[in-house]
């Protein structure tokens, strides 16, 4: 599939042909909408990727310009804009909008008590995936810091996936999913274990994807039948109710009347990227990340199969969907 970039920015430009060559698209790009006019017609196009602000013609009467021309009326074109007209957007072509609300986000974290401390660069992103994929050059980069700006040569030289671990230019990556959490009470610092080991180059990330309100209500009207029917079978051949099971029951009982009050249900992934530059010191390294999970209440599961998607996910700020 062939998109067209119309961006003038060229930092922009090259941060939206990374995201969409990641996921395997060819990418065009013209820098006003003057030169696209001249190129669109010209190619085989699956999508539009359209600035508003352009230097000339404005996105505005691209717009309208191409829903004019035959041969691209039927293309989608996606707005990428700060503006906030969506619906004039709408009614004038595009098949959708995607508005960088950036300052409502900040202003969301910070009522939370979180402090961002400000967006990346498509130079900082463009350092930060170099770095992901090439340890080695990694304190390089950070010691001149006009080395690794640019986002056309971030991504690595070779990639190598297999079962258990992935290979990029200077190092052996393997990403583990933390498939159980601490079952019962826990300080705010349980995961300094598995933060802070020594010796190990690692990523931590969690993904806090929201649960619509309805699907929550099922799965906790599920796990409520089951623990109710659970508790009556041990009764029945003379168990003791454990403290376990307990706690469990309470905290769906907690879960169910936060949902009636009104608050959302968040599904928690952690994932952990881990680093070396040998594959037997990957092997050394996860070994040690396993126990400093097993020590932090959580149970690590290597995962198999998938390991280029996970270290996209785990490893890189490209916002991936779990």
């Amino acid at each position: 599939m062939r998109i067209l970039v119309i961006e003038d920015d060229d930092g922009d430009a090259d941060l939206i042909r990374v995201l969409l060559e990641a996921e395997g698209f060819a990418v065009l790009r013209a820098a006003s909408a003057e030169a696209a006019l001249v190129m669109a017609p010209q190619q085989t196009l699956s999508l539009i990727t359209l600035d508003l602000l352009l230097p000339g013609m404005d996105g505005w009467d691209y717009l309208l310009r191409i829903r004019e021309n035959g041969s691209l009326a039927h293309v989608p074109v996606v707005v990428i804009t700060g503006l906030v007209e969506s619906n004039m957007a709408l009614t004038r072509g595009a098949a959708a909008v995607l508005r960088q609300e950036m300052s409502t986000l900040v202003a969301a974290l910070r009522s939370a008590d979180l402090s961002p401390a400000g967006w990346l660069s498509p130079g900082e992103i463009a350092v930060i995936l170099r770095s992901a994929y090439d340890p080695a050059i990694a304190a390089t980069l950070e010691r001149h810091g006009e080395l690794g700006q640019n986002l056309a040569t971030a991504g690595p030289v070779a990639v190598n996936e297999s079962w258990t671990r992935l290979r990029t230019d200077s190092a052996h990556h393997a990403v583990l999913w933390i498939s159980e959490w601490p079952r019962a009470q826990t300080f705010p610092g349980f995961l300094a274990p598995l933060v802070l080991t020594g010796g190990v180059l690692r990523s931590l990330s969690l993904h806090y994807l929201p649960v619509r309100a309805d699907q929550a209500a099922r799965d906790l009207r599920k796990k409520k039948t089951e623990m109710i029917a659970d508790a009556a079978q041990r009764r029945k051949i003379g168990q003791v109710e454990d403290t376990q099971a307990s706690a469990e029951y309470s905290d769906v009982l907690q879960q169910e009347s936060e949902l009636t009050a009104g608050h959302g249900v968040l599904r928690v992934v952690g994932l952990v990227s881990v680093s070396a530059p040998t594959a037997s010191e990957l092997d050394a390294a996860v070994s040690q990340i396993e126990q400093a999970a097993i020590q932090a209440s959580c149970e690590p599961r290597r995962l198999v199969g998938q390991q280029a998607q996970a270290f996209t996910v785990a490893a890189l700020p490209l916002c991936r969907i779990v």
